[in-house]
């Protein structure tokens, strides 16, 4: 009997999936899939249908005209006292309705079930009402915590389901003990074939062969079983989905239809058998149910079904328990292992893996790789919200194909793809909902590789040139003495760099000879310093640990054993490293032995099979062979060899020795009397270290000697200590040792001046100390102590705010290291909070836009708009390259001025404060070049002031249109501005006559004039035409000068008394334009041709036509100027104030025009602009 059951269906944030039943209290299912929980909730109804009476099964029935719908309501839940909190919270629930056929609706709601909850409606318009009053008397009494139990998952949606039963009575009860039995794969596997239908597994590009290959052989009659053989990240797995796919879709041979693929491994068939004997009947009941249904295991390492189920008293095992059962086609089983894995399968169960059918899977090509990324990359673009471009997709092959050739692709590539989406999502966390999907590039994969790999950005993109000067300074300043040694790890860094290593072996290898403690382990710290960023990438091994013959199994692993060997595994972690065996020659002569594999295919296959790759480690051995003192002046060795004298090759022609000339036959024989020469054969040069001078031992001291200085406890006091050179002249004579190298000065400093330091600290409470001085007083060091004055902590200042910057006019003010060390920080980080503006990020993204125009084939097709774009482009590049340089440069200053604090060094302090003048001021001025860079004419302005009612000598001693007109001026010498000035005036009678638009209907022209006629206009008594002008125009061109303008349109009022005391008031209104391509005559010529032309317009209409026009709305008064009594100017927008009147008339309008880009365009220029 079949029967349709309703569900009710959620499904999580993580992905997974609640379903119940409505109908049938008690049965719900929580699982990964949908189609899963489906199984679980048919087998469960099943049972209970086939328990329940006939007559109660139309209870259960399916109700077609079910809907689901969702309501928000208020609620008021308890607090911790039992007592209902003030502040309700809004609770949204799904409400499942079931319209009967008496009109009302059965509104029932799922989720709640202990107890259940109904009630009926008459129409769904009252349904919030009622829901409302319902779900408050259900949830009255409920704290906070359990009413957020029942919010709305993700998705709520109702489903359906057909189950197939036996009604009671007529139930099989021996096909129900037989189907209870079918537990067990349940319990150990999972469902590919379900999780296919949810689309969670990945589709395999371009291994249709493969595919179509597995699944002929899994519906042939004999050797159903395959084994997928192939190096990790070459698709094994992915071909095993694209199965489990194919299968769920019936994309396959008609056998495969409806039958499902399940994956079990040898610890899930394990799980939970703790007696003997139990996990053979566990695996009795999978392969009886594998059997019975069909289904089809996987494995993804057979290896591991081989070794499960073994212990020291048999040798028992899955893999051949299993063996009959495939042998006779009972369970089929599609396997994956690695090569190396595949022969510890061999050597455990060579039975099992005869009966099964193998596949090899090949790394794809350069192009298929390409193919397969470009598929991914769709994916990712849909799933993720990012756009990658197809430079990110030819990066991640180029990258991973250099720097990982021990992988394969395309796994490898995939890998890379898939990190660097990630990183952008994690990033994408701080966007706004509104910000454009990013577009990942080359630069984003670098960026994860870098990351990944712990090699530097330098190394990895071929655009970075690589400055080998600097690289040698690097590795000078930090390995004292030994300028060949250094000279060798410059040319590997080179190497390395150029992608002109053997890719078959490791990066490098290099053996280290020479004197103890001359610096050999500090050359290789310094490497993985330099190359990785972290000296701890460094992997160290004392080989004099691993002198026995088992210290073999310790480095590589034993064989049977579960566990890595120390190399093997510390390497597998961190494949790009630098690899020092110290002393190698005391290690066990079997040692070297594996090492034969390593130096020669940068390889080593450890006791379990699996194979660790050095091809990305760089190794380094050392060795004390041949370098005692007694063995040395044996053969006449001094301190004075040349060090620059390198041989190139040795008697074979490979190695490369470099040594000194006269050394070289001796480092030579002393390393072919202990090695073999097939070992010494694949070492790629020897390095000889010789003995430390007086001079390198001087610059070794100074420089331990800076390190003590910045250990905690003198940093944590703030304190500065002062140690003279003849400090260090004690040091060299208690400390200095040809024979030992820099370790017994090393013990000096701690003798001679740690301790005394640590005494005289350790004897104080809280002290105010500032200064300890050390000296030297015959054969000891003596301490003083002394405190720094004020004066000579602080320094003057010269500090600039951006209005500040611009107008020339500084602030000073007395700063002590620790503050100016905070004032760097505090530059830091308003630049750093600028590069994360929309105003900034909108610049970036024009940026690129106006670049990838350049790239269009008809960019040049129309010349003067080429020539506009790549203008605007230039601009915009200009300014946040020198907002980058900016934060750089901040972040290195306020490093330095914490280490000047810290230290208290005052050798700097001076350098430092010109340095925070000169980089307030830069901050200055870009700050208002970024709050105009919208403005895309912004380089030349027209300012025109219109007088607003009539001229009156006796009201006005001075002319206020003139008066503002000269503080504009003067602010424009200020800026540099090149500047030229006209007056509107009439034309005379004569010129009046004509038929031309000016004559007839706007008789006016723009007459130049000076600035001196300006000024002179201000200074005389005489009334002159000049004064009793209406409009004055200012063409003005100079960077930004359109963006500082803009803010001053509006009407500017000047505010007089006169002499009999009465107030007045003068009103100039200031209307600011760009001109475009137009210089400044030409435009205001055109303006005056607009206006004519509007006139004639407004002549040729009736009156009741200009009666019904819009009124021209009254500009508003956005500044007051009071020269008088109460001096001051205020703008009414920003409500800055000023009393320094002299400032305002000499053209001090700085402050109030930053004042007004800070608070309007910041605001509102990008989206003004984008409407435009």
């Amino acid at each position: 009997m079949k029967l349709t059951v309703r569900l009710f269906v959620q499904k999580h944030e993580n992905r997974t999936y609640t379903i119940t039943t409505p109908q049938f209290p008690g049965i719900s299912a929580y699982g990964p899939t949908l189609e899963e929980c489906k199984e679980e909730i048919a087998e469960a109804l099943v049972k209970r249908l086939s328990e329940m009476e006939p007559e109660a099964l139309q209870h259960g029935a399916f109700k077609p005209n079910q809907t689901l719908e969702k309501v928000t309501v208020e609620l008021r839940p308890t607090g911790r006292h039992s007592k209902r909190r003030r502040e309700p919270i809004l609770l949204t629930i799904s409400l499942m309705l079931t319209p009967d056929e008496e009109g009302q609706i059965l509104v029932s709601v799922p989720r709640l079930r202990y107890p259940p909850l109904a009630f009926y409606v008459r129409s769904q318009e009252e349904l919030q009402d009622i829901a409302q009053i319902e779900l408050a008397e259900y949830f009255y009494g409920e704290s906070f915590e359990d009413l957020l139990e029942y919010r709305t998952t993700r998705h709520e949606s109702l489903d359906s389901l057909e189950v197939n039963f036996k009604p009671k009575k007529a139930i099989d009860r021996e096909d129900e003990a037989e189907n209870e039995q079918f537990w067990a794969l349940k319990a150990s596997g999972t469902n590919l074939t379900a999780q296919a239908a949810e689309g969670q597994l990945r589709r395999a590009f371009r291994r249709d062969s493969e595919v179509d290959t597995v699944l002929s052989a899994i519906v042939s009659d004999r050797r159903s079983s395959v084994l997928l053989i192939g190096p990790n990240g070459v698709g094994k797995t992915a071909i095993v989905h694209e199965i489990a796919r194919r299968i769920r879709r019936k994309e396959c041979a008609e056998a495969l239809h409806d039958r499902q693929l399940w994956a079990v491994s040898g610890a899930s068939l394990l799980a939970g058998c703790s007696f003997i004997g139990q996990w053979q009947e566990k695996l009795s009941d999978v392969v009886r149910e594998v059997r019975k249904k069909r289904h089809i295991l996987f494995v993804d390492d057979i290896t591991d079904l081989a070794e499960s189920g073994r212990h020291t008293k048999s040798d028992d095992n899955i893999a051949d328990f299993l063996k009959p059962h495939i042998q006779s086609g009972d369970i089929i089983i599609m396997g994956e292992i690695t090569p190396e894995r595949l022969r510890r399968a061999e050597q455990l169960a060579p039975g099992f893996v005869a009966q099964l059918r193998t596949l090899d899977i090949a790394p794809t090509s350069e192009a298929d790789t390409l193919s397969v990324l470009t598929a991914i990359s769709r994916e990712l673009e849909r799933t993720e919200e990012v756009r990658i471009d197809p430079s990110a997709l030819e990066s991640a092959a180029e990258l991973t194909s250099r720097f990982l050739p021990y992988r394969v692709q395309p796994g490898k590539a995939i890998t890379l793809l898939e990190q660097m989406v990630n990183d952008a999502a994690r990033g994408k966390e701080t966007y706004s909902s509104t910000t454009k999907r990013p577009t990942l590039t080359r630069k984003q994969v670098i960026a994860t590789f870098t990351h990944q790999s712990g090699l530097p950005e330098f190394i990895i993109a071929d655009d970075i040139p690589l400055d080998l000067a600097a690289v040698k300074n690097h590795f000078t300043d930090r390995v004292i003495g030994q300028d060949t040694a250094v000279e060798s790890m410059v040319d590997l860094i080179a190497i390395v760099k150029a992608g002109l290593h053997d890719p078959t072996k490791p990066l490098g290898t290099f053996l280290f000879i020479g004197p103890t403690g001359v610096g050999k382990t500090q050359l290789a710290k310094t490497l993985a310093e330099y190359l990785f960023g972290d000296a701890q990438r460094m992997l160290r091994f004392d080989m004099s640990e691993y002198a026995d013959p088992a210290a073999v199994r310790r480095l590589i692993g034993m064989p049977g054993s579960q566990s890595d060997g120390e190399l093997t595994r510390r390497v597998r972690a961190q494949p790009f490293c630098v690899l020092l065996l110290d002393e190698f020659e005391k290690a066990d002569t079997q040692i070297y032995d594996v090492f034969l594999q390593v130096l020669g295919e940068g390889r080593l296959t450890d006791a379990t099979g699996q194979t660790t790759s050095f091809q990305n480690a760089i190794i380094l051995l050392t060795s004390n062979l041949g370098a005692s003192a007694r063995e040395q002046r044996g053969i006449g060795l001094t301190g004075e060899q040349r060090s620059d004298d390198i041989s190139g090759q040795n008697n074979n022609g490979e190695t490369a020795f470099a040594v000194g000339g006269q050394r070289s036959n001796y480092w030579q024989r002393q390393i072919e009397q202990y090695f073999r020469p097939e070992f010494v054969n694949r070492i790629d040069q020897i390095v000889s270290f010789k003995q430390l001078d007086e001079g390198a031992m001087r610059k070794i001291a100074q420089r331990e000697l800076g390190d003590v200085l910045l250990r905690e406890g003198l940093v944590r006091r703030n304190m500065m200590v002062d140690i003279h050179d003849n400090v260090i002249d004690l040091l060299l004579e208690q400390g200095f040792n040809a024979t030992y190298g820099a370790r017994p000065l090393k013990r000096a400093i701690e003798r001679v001046v740690v301790l005394p330091l640590a005494r005289f600290l350790a004897g104080r409470k809280q002290t105010s100390v500032d200064l300890i001085r050390l000296q030297r007083e015959q054969d000891r060091v003596v301490l003083s102590a002394s405190n720094l004055s004020t004066d000579e902590r602080t320094s003057e200042v010269t500090l600039s705010t951006s209005a500040s910057a611009l107008s020339g006019k500084m602030k000073q003010r007395r700063m002590d290291d620790q503050n100016l060390a905070r004032a760097f920080a505090d530059l830091r980080r308003t630049l750093t909070d600028w590069n994360e503006r929309d105003n900034v990020v909108e610049m970036q993204n024009e940026r690129a836009t106006r670049l990838a125009d350049t790239n269009k084939p008809t960019f040049w097709d129309d010349g003067d708009a080429a020539r506009a774009t790549l203008a605007r482009f230039y601009f915009l590049d200009r300014l946040l390259k020198r907002l980058q340089q900016l934060i750089d440069r901040s972040e290195y200053l306020e490093e330095l001025a914490g280490l000047v604090y810290r230290q208290r060094d005052p050798r700097y302090r001076s350098e430092l404060v010109n340095s925070y003048e000169r980089l307030n001021q830069d901050v200055a001025f870009l700050e208002v070049e970024l709050l105009c860079a919208h403005l895309t004419e912004n380089h030349s302005a027209i300012l025109q002031l219109q007088r607003v009612g009539q001229f009156n000598r006796s009201e006005e001693a001075i002319p206020w249109l003139l008066q503002l007109a000269s503080i504009y001026l003067r602010w424009a010498q200020r800026k540099g501005y090149d500047v030229e000035c006209y007056v509107l005036e009439a034309l005379s009678s004569d010129e009046r006559q004509g038929n031309s638009l000016i004559q007839r209907h706007y008789p006016y022209r723009w007459k130049s004039v000076t600035e001196e006629d300006i000024e002179n206009a201000l200074k005389t008594q005489q009334t002159t035409p000049l004064q009793q002008t209406t409009e004055l125009a200012i063409g003005l061109k100079g960077t930004n000068v359109y963006g500082f303008l803009k803010g001053e349109v509006g009407v500017h009022r000047r505010n007089d008394k006169r002499a009999s005391g009465e107030r007045t008031q003068q009103l100039t209104n200031v209307i600011v334009d760009p001109p475009k391509d137009l210089d400044p005559q030409a435009w205001l010529e055109q303006h005056l041709l607009k206006i004519a032309w509007h006139e004639r317009e407004l002549a040729e209409m009736s009156k009741k036509e200009r009666a019904a026009l819009p009124s021209t709305p009254e500009p508003d008064i956005v500044r007051v100027y009071q020269f008088d009594g109460d001096r001051m100017v205020r703008d009414l927008r920003t409500q800055l104030k000023t009393t320094d009147i002299g400032s305002i008339i000499e053209g001090a309008l700085d402050e109030f025009i930053l004042a007004y880009l800070r608070d309007e365009e910041s605001k509102e220029a990008w989206a003004a602009e984008e409407e435009a």
